[in-house]
């Protein structure tokens, strides 16, 4: 997952609102299976979307 993220051509702000979606997904999710997974995806996709702040 690391490798596809930072090998995509999406932008810092792509990521990031990639993320908030995730993490909206998560909040409306009953199953703590699918919330988990959500949340820890959105963290991967901050830390990308941070890292190529940084590069800037």
């Amino acid at each position: 997952m690391e490798d596809q993220l930072r090998d995509s051509t999406q932008s810092p702000e792509q990521l990031q609102a990639r993320a908030g979606e995730l993490r909206a997904q998560a909040e409306q999710s009953d199953i703590k299976g699918v919330r988990d997974a959500s949340l820890a995806l959105a963290g991967r996709y901050e830390d990308a979307a941070a890292a190529r702040l940084a590069a800037r």
